[in-house]
């Protein structure tokens, strides 16, 4: 697969495609939350993977154990979340052309930068799915980094830009 090849030029309104580092802000209040919940708040689709979901609940189950939150607050997110993905999100579903993407990425990417499972898996869908005028909404630098070499059109909550490398 070339770069982005799955991605088309459909002339449909501008999604944004939430990896998890974003999503979670959404839910519960960190550094970039504002910024996470202007995009869900707004009228724009969000898209996200199946992934997301499973990822998504070991973050706050992860939260919870951490201490960061309680087991009412852990309730009400996980319930939040679960009636958000039946009315505010678009669920991209796992498929070949997905791993088909993964792997493509970890063959340009993996000598130089560390691109971790879970994450080149999230580019992947967006790759996969999303058009060429969605943007990638994540707060882990070092993939927005990655995505911005594949083209994409990115946005990072916190607000902070990635540190340019070479090729």
């Amino acid at each position: 697969m070339g770069k982005g090849s799955n991605r088309r030029p459909r002339g449909s309104s501008l999604k944004y495609y939430f990896d998890t580092s974003s999503l979670v802000k959404i839910y519960h209040p960190e550094e970039g939350s504002k910024e996470a919940l202007e995009c869900y708040l707004s009228d724009t689709p969000i898209l996200i993977s199946d992934l997301s979901r499973i990822e998504f609940f070991s973050t706050i189950h992860r939260k919870y154990r951490e201490g960061e939150i309680s087991a009412d607050a852990l309730d009400a997110l996980m319930e939040r979340f679960q009636e958000d993905l039946w009315v505010r999100y678009e669920v991209l579903e796992f498929s070949a052309l997905v791993l088909e993407e993964a792997t493509r990425l970890l063959f340009r990417f993996g000598k130089r930068h560390s691109l971790k499972t879970l994450d080149c898996l999230q580019l992947a869908f967006f790759l996969t799915y999303a058009d060429q005028e969605d943007v990638f909404v994540c707060s882990d630098l070092a993939l927005v980094t990655i995505a911005q070499r594949e083209g994409v059109a990115t946005r990072v909550p916190e607000g902070r830009l990635p540190e340019r490398e070479g090729p």
